[in-house]
């Protein structure tokens, strides 16, 4: 697995090299590959690495799309995610929140982009056990995969378990709370 990630992360970059020498350091397909490289670097759990790469990339989406644009907006929501794995909950939020309201004026509410920040709300919350707050984010976003690529592929049944999970913890949160009443 390490050989495929070490042969994975040589051609991520050499395509950045190659883009920087061909486009330049601020070209939207610069940022791609910086965010490519952050991607990878995340499938391993080296959080920290991935996002120094996805910043990298956001910083160069930012100076040329501007800072609300559906563009960069997705890569907010890509360095909320990260911040969630990193148990930093205030930058995880600030950075969704920014995604969403970009989202939601660009893009509407019903946008695959924009279910895709739901999930990553919803994920921020589930992690800090708020699943009264998570549950309509995983709905939201439960909905909108559902639509667009139908009942059975797999965001849809992550989502549908997450949602179910919310509310088995939420029934468990309640009987606790009733025991210790009684």
């Amino acid at each position: 697995m390490e050989r495929k990630f070490d042969l994975s992360l040589e051609y991520h970059e050499r395509a950045l090299k190659i883009r920087r020498e061909k486009l330049g350091d601020k070209h939207e397909n610069t940022a791609q590959s910086y965010s490519n490289i952050g991607s990878l670097f995340c499938s391993q759990g080296k959080f920290q690495e991935g996002l120094k790469c996805v910043l990298k990339g956001l910083q160069i989406i930012e100076e040329i799309q501007g800072k609300d644009h559906p563009t960069t907006a997705t890569l907010y929501c890509a360095v909320g995610n990260i911040y969630i794995h990193l148990r930093q909950y205030i930058e995880a939020y600030q950075y969704l929140k920014k995604a969403l309201n970009i989202q939601e004026s660009k893009l509407g509410q019903n946008n695959i982009a924009t279910a895709d920040t739901y999930d990553g709300l919803g994920s921020y919350h589930f992690s800090r056990d708020e699943y009264e707050q998570a549950l309509p984010y995983f709905t939201k976003c439960q909905k909108i995969w559902e639509s667009t690529f139908g009942q059975d592929h797999s965001k849809v049944e992550l989502a549908k378990k997450l949602v179910q999970l919310c509310q088995q913890r939420m029934s468990a949160m309640a009987l606790t709370s009733r025991d210790k009443l009684k």
